[in-house]
Parts: C-alpha cells; sequence; structure tokens
C-alpha cells in the first residue's frame, strides 16, 4: 500500500529532521496523494510537469545541472543510487530522446494557464483535465 508507505516515511523524516535541527515545524507542505493515470499522453504530461518543480521554484534555469533531479544522472552528471532508465515505461513516442530535442522539450515550461489544469488533474483519483466552464468540452494539455 503505496499511501501507507509514504505516510510512514513523510512522519519517520520529519521527526528525524525535526529533531536534528531541534525545530518542530512542518517538514512537508501537506499529505500525500496519489493519482492513477492510465493515458500514456497524461503520463507525459505529469513527468514534464513534476520534472519543471525546480524550474518553477527558482533553483536552476538547467536541469541538467541541477543535481537533485534524474535529469543530471541521465546525461551522465551525477550518480544515481536508484537504478534509472532513459527509456521512460515504454513513452518514447511521446518523450523524446535524450539529448537536444529532449531538453528543449523538457525546459519548455508550461504556461500560467495550463499549470491549473494540470494540478487540477493531479488532485483527482484518476489524472483527468478538468472541463471548460464555457463549452462543456474537456480541456487538454500536449506534452
Amino acid at each position: 500500500n503505496i499511501s501507507k508507505a509514504m505516510g510512514y516515511f513523510m512522519s519517520e523524516t520529519s521527526r528525524s529532521i525535526n529533531s536534528a535541527r531541534d525545530s518542530i515545524n512542518h517538514v512537508y507542505g501537506g499529505r500525500f496523494k496519489s493519482t492513477l493515470i492510465t493515458n500514456p499522453s497524461h503520463f507525459a504530461v505529469a513527468y514534464k510537469y513534476v520534472s519543471q518543480n525546480p524550474l518553477r521554484a527558482h533553483l536552476t534555469t538547467n536541469l541538467v545541472n541541477y543535481k537533485y533531479t534524474t535529469h543530471s544522472s541521465l546525461y551522465g552528471f551525477e550518480k544515481s543510487i536508484i537504478p534509472i532508465s532513459p527509456h521512460l515505461f515504454g513513452l518514447d513516442c511521446l518523450v523524446p530522446e535524450l539529448g537536444e530535442k529532449h531538453l528543449s522539450w523538457i525546459h519548455n515550461t508550461y504556461t500560467n494557464s495550463e499549470i491549473p489544469l494540470i494540478k487540477k488533474a493531479l488532485s483527482r483519483r484518476t489524472f483527468n483535465f478538468p472541463k471548460n466552464n464555457n463549452n462543456g468540452k474537456i480541456q487538454s494539455i500536449t506534452p
């Protein structure tokens, strides 16, 4: 059960971190939430969105140079403690191969109008984009 495992992990690491820094503050922003993604295109959107967190937080301007992401390991700049593959679960048709195309794709950030749609889709039990309030059609985003 991933939810119980994540709850345990977050509880234990929070306790350890707060003990080490003699603090009682929150370590994590909120509870762990999971979303079932059944569509390969939706997975590519979620992968790109999550990968871009350091860019949106202004922690880096280049994901390959940011050592706290798998991109630095994929490109051979950092050694990963977790085996990773550049072939993302057979999504090679949606996610460009490593190289200039991939770097361009992963750094092409989502717009301010797309981000709320992705957040809404990720907040649901099953990843689905919301309907447009004006016409009732389901909105979508290209990975």
